[in-house]
C-alpha cells in the first residue's frame, strides 16, 4: 500500500510542478497563495507529525514571500509549493469528503514533497532554531 502511496504522491506532485514555478515567480500570485494558506490551515483536519511538517513547510513559504528567509532556490521551493498548491485546491484525485480516504491523497503528496524536500527543510528548521524571534515562527 505505500509503495502506491509514493506513486500516486509522485504523480499529483509532479503535474503541480508548473503551477507551482509560475505562483513563485509571479509575485501578485504567490502572496494570494500564501493568504489561502493560512485560511485553509484552520479548516483541514490533518494531524500528527505531518500537521508539523505541513506547518514548517508553510512557515517557510510565508517568511519566502516576505523576504525573511532567502537562503532556497526556486527549484528548492518548487515541491513544497507544488504540494501546497495540491493541498489547497478544492479537485482532489480523492474527495476530501469521503470518510477514511478522502485525505489519503493529500498525505500522499504531503510526504512525496517531504522526501524531495527534506533538505531544504532541515535547513530552514534550523534558521527558525537560530532566529525564534522573527515574526510568523512556528515552533
Amino acid at each position: 500500500m505505500d509503495k502506491i502511496k509514493d506513486a500516486l504522491g509522485d504523480m499529483i506532485l509532479e503535474k503541480k510542478y508548473k503551477e507551482a514555478k509560475e505562483t513563485i515567480e509571479n509575485k501578485d500570485k504567490f502572496h494570494e497563495f500564501v493568504q489561502q494558506l493560512d485560511n485553509q490551515l484552520v479548516n483541514y483536519p490533518i494531524y500528527g507529525e505531518n500537521l508539523n511538517k505541513l506547518i514548517l513547510m508553510i512557515d517557510l513559504v510565508t517568511t519566502y514571500e516576505k523576504g525573511e528567509y532567502t537562503n532556497i532556490t526556486v527549484n528548492g521551493l518548487v515541491p513544497i509549493v507544488a504540494a501546497l498548491l495540491y493541498w489547497i485546491s478544492s479537485i482532489d484525485v480523492i474527495p476530501d469528503f469521503i470518510p477514511v480516504i478522502g485525505l489519503w491523497d493529500d498525505e500522499a503528496v504531503l510526504d512525496q514533497s517531504i522526501k524531495q524536500s527534506r533538505e531544504e527543510l532541515l535547513k530552514f528548521k534550523l534558521y527558525r532554531k537560530k532566529n525564534p524571534n522573527e515574526k510568523g515562527n512556528q515552533k
